[in-house]
């Protein structure tokens, strides 16, 4: 499948986007990140996460409600800001550029004439403007997706990346925004690779195979952080699943946050601004960590910290006739002749 085809069919899903046009997928999929949270009075955040099984308590939103809309913020699957692993050349490149852009910025600040400051700013933009193009910006992030219910499905899962947004893209409806605004339907028509490319990763991770049997359905995915040195440096990810007879399911789309940027920023924080939203009773998407990171002990009656943190990510998939089509868009005359017990396989790449 080209980037082109699948960069073409995301565009329709942008566009088309609500609860009439698609629903979600009866399988989900986790991202899963071993708990690296050190709890301790030392730690000025260790109060915020401890209280956080409180303060959902309080707003009696213990669960995250999943669903179809362009209002709905973003998920962010949390890194350990220490456990990046640079691993080429290339990557390396791309991490000095973002270094040097940060200290050119730090150098301006101290310069008290503003015409040289000027005059710096404008000829560092043209020495690295083109070679800044040419490199990922970030750095690498390896993470794990496991899949689960998944039955009587063959195909491939793609790791589409879109280097498009900024901070302040927060929501579907910002991300469909930004996808608009770089038309790129443009260069899809004209499959226009040099524009697309300096925007798009598209990368085959997985397939999924109804005659094979494996313990554990992972796929491993690389990420990239996001930085705010450049303009559009956020990544922004879908998984989109490619069927045998070429029919798509796509993910939410996710992004990365480091754990500093969640919790230690104290009331900058990530996690703390969602707290604010969601005692204000407005769109938040602070469950969903909660749900993410904690477990209810029944021995002890409280929430603990998990000991694997689960982000969980939805599939949303075109909506047909009940009667007519199961959840994996598998006509049920078909299934009714045959039982379906065989477990799926997700091949690693």
């Amino acid at each position: 499948m080209s980037v082109f085809e699948i960069l073409n069919y995301l565009s329709t899903f942008l566009d088309k986007y609500d609860s009439i046009n698609y629903d979600f997928a009866n399988f989900t999929a986790y991202c899963e990140i071993k708990n690296f949270i050190k709890l301790s009075n030392k730690y000025g955040h260790s109060k915020f996460i401890e209280d956080i099984p409180n303060v959902v308590r309080s707003c009696g939103r213990f669960r995250y409600e999943n669903k179809i809309n362009l209002n709905s913020y973003i998920k962010k699957l949390v890194y350990k800001d220490d456990d990046i692993n640079l691993e080429n050349n290339k990557e390396t490149e791309a991490v000095n550029i973002v270094k040097e852009k940060l200290n050119e910025r730090r150098k301006m600040k101290l310069e008290k004439s503003t015409k040289i400051a000027i005059k710096m700013k404008n000829e560092n933009k043209k020495k690295n403007g083109e070679e800044r193009k040419k490199i990922t910006i970030g750095k690498p992030v390896h993470l794990n997706i496991k899949f689960n219910d998944i039955r009587n499905m063959n195909g491939k899962i793609y790791q589409l990346g879109l280097r498009i947004g900024n901070k302040n893209t927060t929501t579907m409806k910002k991300l469909k925004q930004t996808f608009k605004n770089l038309k790129f339907e443009e260069s899809i028509k004209n499959k226009n690779s040099e524009y697309i490319n300096q925007y798009v990763n598209l990368k085959l991770v997985g397939e999924i195979d109804r005659n094979n049997v494996m313990d554990s359905n992972i796929v491993e995915v690389e990420l990239q952080t996001n930085t705010t040195a450049i303009q559009n440096g956020f990544w922004f990810y879908f998984l989109i699943i490619v069927k045998e007879n070429e029919e798509m399911l796509v993910s939410e789309p996710f992004t990365l946050l480091s754990y500093k940027q969640l919790t230690k920023r104290k009331e900058k924080s990530f996690l703390k601004k969602q707290e604010e939203y969601m005692i204000n009773n407005e769109e938040s998407i602070f469950p969903y960590y909660f749900e993410s990171m904690f477990y209810y002990n029944v021995e002890n009656d409280q929430y603990k910290l998990k000991d694997t943190f689960t982000f969980g990510l939805n599939f949303c998939q075109e909506r047909r006739n009940a009667n007519k089509y199961n959840e994996n868009g598998i006509s049920n005359s078909v299934i009714s002749n045959s039982v379906i017990s065989n477990s799926i396989m997700v091949k690693k790449r």
